[in-house]
């Protein structure tokens, strides 16, 4: 089935571009033709709904969520069956920001202070739906919308989507036999594979879950690794296999650290098989959670005690060190008034994407952070040169090779558009745009925002832009090699200034580095991993970490506490436009972009 932009769905929507795909449908950016508003348009999956009994309810089960009196559900404004392309299709409020399932790409797992942010959110929805008697069947991160309140830096606002539908899924999938290739939702809870009723402790099996991945950053059943698990193995290990605690699976995935002490009580009360034994309602399985992240301790500045003697920087200053507060968590918001909301995006998993708040950058303690092997790497690309070959008739291979790398210009400031995107092994694609700005007080320093809300900063070398984005506090560092010899620049969100630094080690991007002239001392090791490096920075007994790309002698990397999340981009400059390439902490392969300037 093709869509193409100017067509009509439902007899009111025209379609103007595709935003993503995915295992749960296709979503377009459309005009409500009858009141000229932009709307989220979404397109279910063909067959995902075949018997005609379902179908004649679907377009009032859409619109179930109109009936939960919470601030904290998606809006449906239209929803039908449209006969020419013989899917279901709802029109949504069109909101600015990103799933939760595109958080957890982008950047990682949440920690347990923004996490509780989310979680009372989710609760009230869910409270509220309860109450309204509609039981969701499908709670996981791809359903859970994050966007923010105007004005910018406001608090953020959690979404629940797909309240009714998810419920008319769950009567098809129970229609249609497992061997004809229905999709099961990842969390579903014992009673929704048959013979039971499915009531409100469904979605309390499905919240320990999501908390679960929240946290970690991974999913908790072995099985559901992909968007869409094998229906057998799945059942299998929701029904029969051991539960074994959370702590313990966190270490299987190796993200011990992750859950806070007391998750492994609260978790296994909410994935109890017999429902009667799970916590008795949404409400009080939140407020055992919320005390559990409330015991974990908030991140704190690493960077103030890295002061370093006689370091310079390219802009002065000293300053203090802040912390962002759950409500100021690198989420999205809703565009302020006068920007296009152009990018709405529900339950679509997108990395990095328009105009942020300016990043807080308060002052270093003049230090040299040797975070050498923390700096993000970009395409360094040199090509051999040789003489010109005059042919009558340039192939394929030719015209591929006249999108060459070229050197960044001057200003690199200003929009661009990403026409093509993919994530780091995961299905589905995405497209949004990038704005460049100068950091409004760090010369040299750009502050960079994503469409889809993410914000970050970044620097520059003749070839590449690197950015990083995280929890504050992070950095951004470019670096490049000259026989053993890392000589680059970083650059924090607690700094006024640039600092230079140079290290020694292995003639290569592998190994151990020092510092040089460095009274402090301290080592960076940088670990090869997959199309990565992971990078391990040790001074005086603190630690960082970080992921970092490379291209030619550059490299850029993204570093952070332990655990932090985040990630780093690289932007190269070609003959038709900009190649990028992304990885979020910890990862070992990247996504891509295809980007050209925009107006």
């Amino acid at each position: 089935m093709t869509v193409q932009p100017g067509t009509v769905v439902g007899g009111d929507f025209r379609v103007a571009e595709p935003l993503a795909e995915g295992a749960d449908g296709r979503l377009f950016v459309a005009e409500q033709i009858s009141s000229g508003a932009r709307r989220a348009l979404k397109l279910l999956p063909v067959g995902s709904i075949t018997d005609r009994a379902l179908l004649a309810r679907f377009e009032g089960a859409a619109k179930v969520g109109s009936t939960i009196a919470s601030d904290h559900v998606v809006e449906v404004v239209a929803a039908g069956v449209d006969e020419a392309l013989g899917v279901p299709w709802l029109a949504m409020e069109q909101l600015q920001g990103e799933s939760l399932a595109a958080a957890l790409v982008r950047r990682g797992a949440i920690p347990p202070h923004e996490a509780r942010v989310l979680f009372g959110q989710l609760a009230h929805a869910l409270a509220a739906a309860h109450r309204a008697a509609v039981v969701h069947c499908d709670l996981e991160p791809r359903n859970v919308f994050i966007s923010r309140l105007q004005p910018v830096g406001g608090e953020l606002k959690i979404k629940v989507l797909d309240f009714g539908v998810a419920q008319l899924l769950e009567e098809g999938r129970a229609s249609k036999a497992l061997s004809e290739g229905a999709v099961l939702p990842r969390n579903l809870a014992p009673e929704q594979t048959g013979g039971q009723p499915v009531t409100a402790l469904a979605d309390v099996w499905a919240l320990g879950l999501l908390a679960f991945e929240t946290l970690t950053g991974k999913a908790y059943w072995r099985k559901a690794t992909g968007p869409s698990p094998l229906p057998d193995d799945l059942i299998r290990e929701v029904l029969f296999e051991p539960l074994v605690p959370a702590s313990r699976r966190a270490v299987e995935h190796g993200v011990a650290a992750a859950l806070p002490p007391g998750f492994d009580p609260w978790f296994a009360r909410c994935v109890a098989r017999e429902p009667s034994e799970r916590w008795p309602s949404a409400p009080a399985a939140f407020e055992a959670l919320d005390r559990v992240l409330a015991s974990a301790p908030a991140p704190t500045s690493a960077f103030a005690a890295y002061a370093i003697p006689g370091s310079r920087a390219e802009s002065g200053g000293a300053g203090t060190t802040r912390v962002l507060s759950a409500a100021e968590a690198p989420f999205a918001r809703d565009p302020v008034d006068g920007e296009k909301g152009d990018d709405a995006i529900p339950a679509v998993a997108m990395p990095p994407n328009e105009r942020r708040r300016a990043l807080i950058l308060g002052g270093l303690a003049a230090g040299a952070l040797a975070l050498g092997g923390l700096g993000v790497g970009g395409f360094y690309a040199f090509k051999a040169l040789s003489p010109p070959k005059k042919k009558k008739k340039p192939d394929a291979d030719e015209e591929e090779e006249e999108d060459r790398p070229l050197s960044l210009p001057e200003d690199v400031t200003g929009k661009l558009d990403i026409t093509e995107g993919t994530y780091p092994n995961a299905p589905g694609s995405y497209k949004g745009h990038l704005l460049i700005e100068p950091h409004p007080r760090v010369q040299q320093v750009y502050r960079v925002g994503w469409s889809n809300g993410t914000e970050g900063m970044g620097l520059t070398t003749r070839a590449v832009l690197g950015v990083a984005w995280g929890v504050e506090p992070y950095g951004v560092a470019v670096y490049e090699l000259d026989r053993g010899t890392l000589k680059g620049r970083v650059v924090t969100t607690a700094a006024s200034g640039i600092e230079h630094q140079e290290l020694v080690g292995p003639p290569g991007f592998e190994g151990t580095y020092k510092p040089v002239n460095n009274p402090v001392g301290g080592s960076i090791t940088l670990t090869p991993n997959g199309e990565t490096i992971r990078v391990a920075y040790e001074l005086s007994g603190q630690a960082l970490e970080g992921t970092a790309l490379k291209s030619g002698s550059t490299l850029v990397v993204s570093l952070g506490m332990p655990g932090a999340g985040g990630g780093v981009a690289v932007y190269t400059r070609r003959t038709k436009g900009y190649d990028g390439r992304w990885a979020t902490f910890g990862s070992n392969a990247v996504g891509r972009e295809k980007l050209k300037k925009g107006r």
